[in-house]
Parts: structure tokens; sequence; C-alpha cells
């Protein structure tokens, strides 16, 4: 009988911390792909299994915007191509929702600095 309270109380309380979890927003570093490109701006998350859409600041972006234009010229691109980059980020990531093109996104992460990233290559999907 005590086992069976121990673990009805362990349930509920995974339970509880599942529901809070899943609507809270996340504050923090992360690390994982960056797709970037025309109607493009989706975050692959290591330790997740969906991708987040991007929310750019202007300011936060300006070293990374240089990059992406520069690879553009070297791959001979015009504007529509979609790099992929490996990235580390600090930021926020919203409450689940429906975010970005169409939708298609359970959350908006909103980017307070890009701490170090590296071109993977261009994306052909």
């Amino acid at each position: 009988m005590k086992i069976e309270k121990t673990l009805l109380t362990a349930s509920g309380i995974l339970v509880v911390f599942l529901l809070t979890s899943c609507s809270r927003e996340i504050e923090g570093t992360f690390s994982g792909t960056l797709r970037w490109g025309f109607e493009t701006q989706s975050f692959y998350v290591d330790e997740e299994d969906e991708a987040w859409w991007v929310s750019p600041q202007k300011d936060v972006f300006n070293k990374f915007g240089e990059d992406y234009g520069l690879r553009l010229n070297q791959l001979g691109e015009e504007y529509a191509a979609v790099l992929q980059y490996r990235v580390k980020m600090k930021g926020i990531a919203s409450k689940r929702g429906e975010y970005g093109h169409f939708g298609m996104f359970k959350r908006r992460f909103e980017v307070e600095e890009i701490l170090d990233f590296e071109w993977i290559g261009k994306d052909d999907q």
C-alpha cells in the first residue's frame, strides 16, 4: 500500500512537471543547427526533437548576416538559398504555440546573443 501511494504521488508530480514545462518560457543557452534563408529561420535544438522559429534581432544577427551574405556570394547563389550553420545561441524559447511560417513551429526562439556559429553547407531540401 505504501509503495502504491509513493508511485501515485511520483506520477502526479511528473504529470504536473510535464504540463508546466510545456507551457512556460525557457531561458538559456542552446546548441543546434540553424537553417537560414528565404522564408526559413529554423533552429533544430540538440536537446529537442523539434525545430523552433528564430526571431532575429538585427543587432544580434549583424556578424552572422555578414557571413551569410559572403557564403551566398561564394556559392554564386541568389537570396533564396537556405544555408545551414552549427550554432550556440543564448535566448528565450517562448511558450508552446504556433509560430513562424504558417504556424509550423511549436516555439519561437528570441535570440539574445550568438555565442558561436560555423557554416555547415547549403541545404538542398
